[in-house]
Order: structure tokens, then C-alpha cells, then sequence
């Protein structure tokens, strides 16, 4: 008898320790990421380098698993008004301060001034202006970890938080979102803490692809409380043209009360012979960029639009005919607002 009870104890201990290992690891990782953004009051500035598989033209929000690294650069002054500047090098420079940003393409000397959070043509850069918004943001996954799964490692002097996220039934069907972003893949990002100073030393970031893990965001080097000129975060070409607070694309008269397939059909028809009572309101700043590679361009094939991600975003196959001969398949993307339509990406 005692030595059934006994065995039935152990039995049961084994269970209970099961249970706690298993929820403790939320818990761990909640603990962990309290002391490392409460570490982070002491920090000043940063300066990141961070290597991101993406395309030279594409957005700072582009990150995919079929491309190269490309180095990226971050520098903060978090003081007030907080100061920015990210580069990808090369192709694109943002900076901001405030309520206020200004992003320009270094190969076409042309930009444009934004107002509001940076986050729509950021994308995931645009938390890593602020680590402790990273960590915040996991902070709060943490409690509800729904989709989630946290481990908390200790090696040597380090401390490693991993995040595996996995997608929605609805995110899984994307047909072109999928795997173009991080927020649109299954990912798994790792934290590397010190262990002492519980600061952000490093961070990962896989994309998981038939079951493959992708690296596709890496930092070379996160330092903090080294000197940047508050000047130099704002500074830009002389030879750079930026618009002041317009918008990339406005409603147009010409693309009201008309359905996604027949809005991109007059978009890309008026690109043969660039109708610029059509096209300067749908590309707005950037259309002195599209005029130079894209005037000339026929359409062969405009195809049935579909959605994903946003329920006013609609994606319309389209086959192209460049001024240089080269077919291109793609989607062009459109944004509703109200009854017209907005350019939102695509070419």
C-alpha cells in the first residue's frame, strides 16, 4: 500500500512539476522583459546595424526569405523631441523627429515629407527605433500568448528570449502578403539579453517556410549612449527634392464609382502615352519617378482583384509590357477611400 502511494505521489508530483515548467515560461519571459525595459530608462541614444533580406527598390517594410542581405543603419537621440534616421545602404534614407518624417530615394534624389508615425512605410524598422517598444510589445504577448510560445535560455553571460508566432487560418491563404513581411509570416525572432545589464545585445529574426528556418533580419552591432549630433540625424543632399507634406497619391475624379479591375485598366492604359491629368494625382510625389522608367508602357492583361490584409486594400493582377520590352507580372495595389481610389504600390 505505501509503496503504491508512494509511486501515485510521484506520479503526481511529475505532473504538477510538468504543469508549472510549462507555464512558467510565459512568466519567465514576462519577468525578463520587465527588468530589461525598466534597464532602459538609462539609455540616451542608439546606433544599430542590422542586415535585412529584402530588395534595394522595394520599401524599408519589404523583408522576404528568396533575397540577399542588405545592410540597414539605425541612429536614435531619445531625448526630447526624439530624433531618428534609418538608411538602407544603398537606396533609401527616412528621418524624423516629432509627429513629422521625411523619406527620399538616394538614387532618384526625390522624397517627400510625412506627417504621423512613420509606421506605414517602416514597417518592422519602424519598432526598432525604440527597443523598449519591442520589449514592450512582447511584454504584453506575453500575458496572453495565444499563438505564441516563449523560452527562456541562460548562456554564459547572456540571456536568450525566443518568441516562436504562428499565423491565422486567414493569414496562411495570403496569396501575395504571405512571407513579404514579418508581420506576414510565421517568424520566430530571439532576444539576446546581457546578463547583467539586462540590455538588448543582439536580435534575430526566421522566417518559417515549408518548414525551413529562414534568417532574415540579423543586428551586427546595437550600441548605446554613444555621441550623434542632433543635426546630423536631419541632414539631406542639397540635390534632393522633397515635396512638402504631400501626399504619394490622392483620390483622383477620373477613378470615382469605377470597380478595382477598371481602376487599374485607366491607371496602366495611361501609362502608353502618360495621361497627366490621370497619373499625377494617383502618383503624386513619386510621379516624376514613374514617368522616367514607366511612360511607354502598354498593358497586356488586367486580371480579377482579390483582398488581403485591410478590407479597403485590393490587389489586381496586371501583365506589362516595359518601354525596354521586358514583360512584368505583378499586382498593382489599390486603396479605396470613399468612392475613389488611391495608388498604394505594386509597380
Amino acid at each position: 500500500m505505501y509503496l503504491k502511494w508512494s509511486v501515485a505521489a510521484m506520479v503526481a508530483l511529475v505532473c504538477l512539476v510538468g504543469m508549472l515548467t510549462f507555464q512558467s515560461t510565459p512568466l519567465s519571459a514576462h519577468s525578463l522583459l520587465e527588468m530589461a525595459i525598466r534597464n532602459f530608462k538609462d539609455i540616451h541614444t542608439m546606433v544599430m546595424d542590422i542586415d535585412i533580406r529584402t530588395r534595394r527598390q522595394e520599401s524599408f517594410s519589404y523583408v522576404t526569405a528568396d533575397d540577399e542581405f542588405i545592410n540597414h543603419r539605425i541612429r536614435v537621440r531619445y531625448d526630447e523631441p526624439m530624433r531618428w534616421r534609418v538608411e538602407k545602404v544603398p537606396g533609401r534614407i527616412a528621418c524624423g523627429e516629432e509627429n513629422e518624417s521625411c523619406f527620399w530615394w538616394t538614387m532618384h534624389k526625390v522624397g517627400y515629407y510625412k506627417k504621423g508615425n512613420p509606421d506605414s512605410y517602416l514597417g518592422y524598422l519602424s519598432i526598432l527605433l525604440q527597443p523598449k517598444e519591442i520589449l514592450q510589445r512582447e511584454l504584453d504577448h506575453s500575458l496572453d500568448s495565444e499563438g505564441m510560445e516563449y523560452t527562456v535560455k541562460n548562456e554564459g553571460d547572456e540571456i536568450i528570449l525566443t518568441v516562436h508566432s504562428r499565423l491565422t487560418e486567414e493569414e496562411r491563404s495570403y496569396r501575395v502578403l504571405l512571407n513579404r513581411a514579418i508581420e506576414t509570416s510565421e517568424n520566430i525572432r530571439k532576444y539576446i539579453f546581457d546578463k547583467k545589464t539586462k540590455r538588448l545585445k543582439n536580435l534575430m529574426v526566421y522566417m518559417v517556410v515549408d518548414g525551413k528556418q529562414i534568417e532574415v533580419i540579423r543586428t551586427n552591432r546595437i550600441v548605446y549612449n554613444v555621441e550623434i549630433g542632433r543635426a546630423t540625424l536631419l541632414e539631406r543632399p542639397s540635390d534632393v527634392k522633397i515635396d512638402s507634406l504631400g501626399q504619394v497619391s490622392s483620390p483622383t475624379s477620373s477613378l470615382k464609382n469605377t470597380s478595382p479591375e477598371d481602376a487599374a485598366r485607366m491607371i496602366l492604359q495611361s501609362m502608353e502615352k502618360w495621361d497627366e491629368a490621370i497619373l499625377k494625382p494617383v502618383f503624386g510625389n513619386i510621379h516624376d519617378v514613374m514617368w522616367k522608367y514607366f511612360k511607354g508602357t502598354k498593358l497586356l492583361k488586367v486580371g480579377k482583384s482579390f483582398q488581403e490584409g485591410s478590407p479597403n486594400k485590393y490587389f489586381i493582377p496586371y501583365t506589362i509590357e516595359l518601354p525596354d520590352g521586358k514583360v512584368r507580372n505583378g499586382n498593382i495595389v489599390l486603396h479605396k477611400k470613399k468612392d475613389a481610389w488611391t495608388f498604394d504600390g505594386g509597380l
